[in-house]
């Protein structure tokens, strides 16, 4: 992940991401992407690779590639991540989501003719609108943007009538190791519905899952 952020900004200090959705883009990411040092940091590719010997034409190390993926937490804790939602931007109805299958088409409509350094920006206006509650001071369970306070109070209502609010969720749900869990401060996660939620602040778009205890404004942490 740390390799992809370093290529993007490469590129971006380069100039060659005016189009980042053009193959030419894509071509240029890999390529550096490709030649970025060595992936298999617990080379297992190579213990799967057969050393032919006299006594043994085709061995191959099983038995440690196997005990090194068993090193690899796969056991995976979901979390839900809060992130305002884009909208499109229609005042004469409420606000509507934008599904990921309408994403290429709203970033088309919102962003065309925009220069790339403002897009951030644009897109910080075309959230769903939200506004500050009372009760940000309750360190165990503080208010969430909507729409996630109104999904979360209707689950703790009555989860049954309401269980299309999980449906919806699941596009804001991510998985992370036990182990990467216990790494995170006090307070980055907490409980709402049943459901374990994690703090903006924790989560980097980039690099994913935060364990340092350094707090950043959502502005820092949401595309």
């Amino acid at each position: 992940m740390k390799q992809g952020q370093d290529i993007t900004e490469e590129m971006l200090v380069a100039g060659l991401l005016e189009d980042p959705l053009s193959p030419k883009a894509f071509a240029e990411y890999f390529q550096r992407f490709n030649g970025k040092g060595e992936r298999d940091k617990h080379q297992i590719s190579r213990d799967l690779t057969v050393e032919s010997s006299a006594e043994n034409p085709l061995a191959v190390k099983f038995r440690t590639a196997a005990e090194k993926f068993r090193l690899i937490d796969n056991n995976g804790i979901a979390l839900i991540v809060p992130f305002i939602p884009l909208t499109w931007q229609d005042q004469s109805k409420a606000p509507k989501i934008v599904k990921m299958t309408e994403l290429a088409a709203f970033l088309s409509q919102y962003l065309e003719g925009i220069p790339t350094n403002q897009w951030q920006e644009t897109l910080q206006g075309l959230r769903y609108p939200t506004q500050t509650k009372e009760g940000f001071d309750r360190s165990d369970c503080p208010p969430l943007p909507e729409p996630f306070e109104s999904w979360f109070s209707y689950l703790e209502a009555d989860s049954l009538k309401h269980k299309w609010v999980y449906r919806e969720l699941q596009r804001y749900t991510i998985t992370i190791s036990e182990a990467e869990l216990k790494k995170l401060p006090k307070g980055a996660v907490f409980e709402r519905a049943g459901l374990l939620v994690l703090d903006r602040a924790y989560y980097l778009n980039v690099l994913g899952v935060s364990a340092d205890d350094v707090m950043l404004s959502p502005e820092q942490s949401v595309l």
